[in-house]
């Protein structure tokens, strides 16, 4: 977090960050334009000791992959998906939070030129 934001921390400032620290109080919102990272930090501050990765795990996560593995991830899924049925969980899933991801419906309006 400290390096991609230049200086932030996710719990805030020296005077609030041990408070924020104990009640659990983190700021991602410095990386809302970085979702990969804001993923990464979210997992590695959790409040659940047990439920923050390894620095193995971390890694591994794609925050860290090439644009060409990023890639050729969704251009795995998206083939998964296609071979799917209809009503197969794993569509049903990614249905329920298409609306998250691409908010307008249109996938084309949401890519760079």
């Amino acid at each position: 977090h400290y390096v991609v934001t230049g200086g932030g921390h996710p719990f805030g400032d020296r005077v609030m960050r041990e408070p924020n620290i104990v009640c659990g109080n983190s700021n991602l919102s410095a990386l809302d334009a970085l979702p990969e990272a804001q993923d990464l930090v979210r997992w590695m501050i959790h409040d659940q000791a047990n439920m923050r990765p390894s620095a193995a795990a971390a890694a591994l996560h794609p925050f860290f992959w090439s644009d060409a593995k990023k890639l050729q991830f969704l251009l795995d899924a998206s083939d998964r998906v296609e071979s799917e049925e209809a009503g197969h969980p794993l569509v049903v899933q990614l249905e329920d939070v298409a609306a998250r991801v691409i908010p307008c419906g249109n996938w084309s309006q949401e890519l760079d030129e």
